[in-house]
């Protein structure tokens, strides 16, 4: 049996982490170890109830020479066939730690467009590249801003594995869930489900509401995240006299139930690896509106499971929203449970890091 440590960076379940998590939950011809930098309680809450082992480094600041030789300790005991690591600082530290501990084989996967990075730690990611073994992207568009860059000093061995999520599962607890979105039964609700920053761009859609609201007066927006906006988009809702018609409940545990809410999901991101969101609100047999960028282009059809938007021309946002709920979006959101259920679910993904596995263990 093949055995894969996870190096991970644990400061949420995003993109990442559920990665991992999904893995180890349905992988059962590996035998997994997860050692958790920077770790949260979100990722190591879940891995608590399945088999794989949990080491939590413990660094007092990134890049502390104690907890990383504690690290190489750790998994020198371990006999690891292959380190698979996961974010750029991640991806640092286990690139070092593999060549003391006698790991040979790493993989790598790149959840995010480089430019995203912080520029120092983005650097050190591409001067430490050449002791990949092979180097996963979630999407094409991941793996091109990478290709683009002339940065990196070695050529890398690239796979493209796509995030994905128990479709049938996630739809059938959306199904089941009681709407936690109190007094907007009746209304249409546009949803986005993501952090608060600027990358997710969640200011458009506050724009967009005084719009819609002239061509569908019920029309609701709910934002489900926490985040360092979250106070600005509510002062914003309010600047905008729309305040009644904006629901910003910060970060919510469980989800489901703000999906069986909804009517149309909205992700006006500016950058984005693959959106596990995203996964989310088509599983949940939402049309969605999202923009045309690389990482999401790639999930939505446009015109057949949703519509996409240029970032740049914000009045695309509120015509594609009006036009979404004018144009049969129960149809659209069947459509795209359909496509998510055949490209983008979880045995996919477990399919896909299983074959890396075999080829390079």
């Amino acid at each position: 049996m093949t055995h894969v440590c996870h190096l991970i960076t644990a400061l949420g379940l995003g993109g990442a982490e559920q990665t991992v998590y999904n893995l180890v939950q349905n992988d059962e011809n590996t035998c997994f170890t997860v050692c958790c930098l920077e770790a949260g309680g979100e990722l190591i809450s879940p891995l608590s109830d399945t088999d794989a082992d949990v080491f939590v480094c413990g660094e007092r600041f990134r890049f502390d020479p104690i907890a990383i030789l504690d690290l190489c300790r750790y998994l020198s005991d371990k006999e690891v066939d292959v380190l698979h690591t996961h974010l750029p600082y991640a991806q640092v530290v286990g690139r070092f730690v593999a060549s003391i501990a006698g790991i040979d084989v790493v993989v790598s996967t790149q959840h995010s467009i480089q430019s995203h990075y912080h520029p120092v730690t983005r650097w050190l990611e591409q001067q430490t590249s050449g002791f990949d073994t092979a180097t996963v992207a979630v999407s094409e568009g991941v793996k091109q801003s990478f290709v683009r860059n002339r940065g990196s000093t070695h050529d890398r061995n690239w796979s493209i594995v796509h995030n994905g999520i128990d479709v049938s599962g996630f739809n059938s607890s959306v199904a089941d869930s009681n709407p936690k979105i109190e007094d907007i039964d009746e209304k249409t609700v546009f949803l986005n489900v993501g952090r608060c920053v600027p990358a997710k761009n969640q200011r458009s859609i506050l724009t967009a509401m005084n719009r819609i609201l002239e061509s569908i007066d019920d029309a609701h927006l709910v934002i489900a995240g926490s985040g360092p906006l979250h106070d600005e988009l509510r002062n914003e809702a309010a600047t905008l006299g729309i305040q009644d018609r904006v629901t910003l409940p910060g970060k919510v545990t469980p989800v489901e139930p703000f999906y069986a809410s909804a009517d149309v999901f909205v992700l006006p991101s500016l950058v984005e690896g693959l959106p596990i969101t995203l996964l989310e609100a088509m599983a949940a047999e939402l049309p969605v509106i999202a923009t045309d960028i690389p990482g999401i282009s790639e999930v939505v059809k446009d015109g057949t499971t949703g519509y996409l938007f240029s970032s740049s021309r914000s009045t695309e946002l509120a015509d594609a929203m009006i036009k979404i709920v004018e144009n049969d979006p129960e149809a659209m959101g069947s459509r795209g449970f359909q496509h998510v259920k055949d490209h983008f679910d979880i045995i996919n993904t477990v399919e896909g890091y299983r074959k890396i596995y075999r080829e390079l263990s």
